[in-house]
């Protein structure tokens, strides 16, 4: 007993949960301090465990992302983003329309520094896709991608995956604040 002759330290506490003895069961009836203190120190027994491990920052990224999922937009900046690469672009349409699954296509859709990198591939009965944002060439899971009323937050290492039965026609990022709209996509 440290603390003073009546209440037991903190270090007598854990030697009491570590061990099952506890010499001074009948002060914790008696004292509701140290007894709250006793109950806390056996449920969260972190005191004198290493340090927990700071999150990727990824991670926090994504979590912080969830609550775009059900927030309102009216008070939200929109900006509107352009396509300004696609693999399809230079290929005949009547190569493109009888081309069969297993068809992909790599698109990049840019609004300011922010760019939208989207690949599909033609499957059977739709459509697979798979999609990555990237802020001054640094990958951001800051965004949820609205296709349609389907909102999708980033997986592992920031990308988005999802199936369709038809390709969209625009998709959409949301962040915190801002809205980026990437809309007048034409697929066959």
């Amino acid at each position: 007993m440290t603390r003073s002759d009546r209440h037991p330290g903190r270090k007598a506490m854990k030697k009491a949960i570590k061990t099952g003895i506890i010499p001074f069961e009948a002060h914790l009836e008696e004292c509701p301090a140290c007894r709250e203190e006793f109950r806390l120190l056996r449920e969260f027994p972190l005191s004198g465990q290493p340090p927990l491990k700071k999150p990727p920052t990824q991670a926090v990224d994504r979590f912080a992302a969830i609550p775009l999922l059900y927030k309102n937009t009216r008070n939200v900046r929109h900006i509107a983003g352009a396509v300004t690469f696609d693999s399809w672009s230079r290929q005949p349409v009547a190569q493109l329309r009888d081309a069969g699954p297993g068809l992909t296509r790599r698109i990049c859709l840019e609004a300011g520094n922010t760019r939208l990198e989207v690949m599909a591939e033609r499957k059977r009965d739709g459509w697979e896709f798979v999609a990555r944002v990237y802020e001054a060439e640094r990958v951001s899971s800051e965004y949820v991608l609205r296709i349609g009323r389907k909102k999708l937050l980033p997986r592992s290492q920031g990308f988005f995956h999802w199936s369709s039965k038809r390709a969209p026609k625009a998709l959409r990022l949301a962040s915190n604040g801002v809205e980026i709209d990437f809309e007048g996509l034409k697929w066959l």
